[in-house]
């Protein structure tokens, strides 16, 4: 039996290496684009961690503002969580070359660095309110043991229930009616003043 010795025509040849070509590049653009699918996965995923620790750190922001006993602690470590994450998004993305979202993410953080500080000047501004709500509480309940004239009562008892509304209402213009030049006439000394606070 003779075999006979097969001979590619060039024409066979040039379509082979054609072929293998495209095989190579479907094979580089196929594993291109798994992986710029698995970093675009990790980025929408850090972008929902995002998103879904600022709805937390809303819900921290309102609990803070109606309760009057919630802790401050959740909005920082929430404000730090994002932080962190925002951090981490910056370093995929200068990885991955992604300058156009680059912008947006900077404008992002512009955006949350500016909430962070109002949340910060909240709980400046609501910290002493409810330190106060807390001693006038106290003060209300003491009132009828006091020997104090009805007037004062009365004062105190609106002043109080002033204070109480607008914390609740988050309505300040109700604490504008409280007669404060009222209060300013009344001299308390130490021992007066330790003797409310300790009832």
């Amino acid at each position: 039996m003779n075999f006979k010795r097969f001979k590619f025509t060039s024409a066979q040849v040039y379509v082979g290496i054609i072929g293998l070509a495209v095989i190579l590049i479907i094979y580089a653009f196929n594993n291109y684009a798994k992986n710029y699918l698995l970093k675009i996965n990790k980025i929408n995923n850090i972008l929902l961690n995002i998103e879904k620790e600022e709805y937390r750190l809303n819900y921290y922001i309102l609990k803070n503002s109606l309760f009057l006993y919630s802790s401050f602690d959740e909005n920082v470590y929430s404000i730090k969580e994002i932080k962190n994450k925002i951090n981490v998004l910056k370093d995929n993305l200068l990885k991955m070359n992604e300058s156009f979202i680059l912008k947006y993410l900077f404008e992002y953080k512009k955006a949350f660095n500016k909430k962070v500080y109002y949340v910060y000047e909240f709980q400046k501004v609501n910290a002493p309110i409810k330190n106060s709500t807390i001693f006038l509480d106290t003060l209300l309940s003491t009132l009828p043991e006091l020997n104090v004239p009805v007037n004062y009562r009365k004062k105190v008892v609106y002043a109080v229930s002033s204070v109480y509304l607008a914390k609740f209402t988050n309505d300040m213009s109700l604490i504008k009616t409280i007669n404060i030049n009222y209060f300013k006439k009344i001299k308390l000394t130490i021992k007066k003043l330790i003797f409310l606070t300790n009832l």
